[in-house]
């Protein structure tokens, strides 16, 4: 399966179309793990969700640029958008 993302409030692959039954099927483990990893912590948002999902698939790079993201202030972030 191709990774799964969150489009229109539907899951889909990376090129916008949507999961078959099999691949939701697949997909529902990782699911369960992220709700529970937030469970009585954060409400859950489709972003949050995608989010969770594609650091679960980031190479020791991205993981440092993501720590790098989340260190900066509201303001800087908002420079770079």
């Amino acid at each position: 399966m191709s990774k799964a993302v969150i489009r229109n409030g539907r899951w889909s692959n990376e090129e916008g179309i949507p999961l078959d039954l099999v691949e939701l099927h697949q997909l529902h483990p990782q699911l369960n793990r992220i709700h529970e990893f937030a469970k009585g912590v954060v409400e859950l948002t489709h972003d949050k969700v995608e989010i969770l999902s594609q650091i679960l698939h980031v190479n020791p790079e991205q993981e440092r640029a993501i720590l790098k993201i989340l260190s900066l202030t509201d303001d800087q972030i908002n420079s770079l958008l």
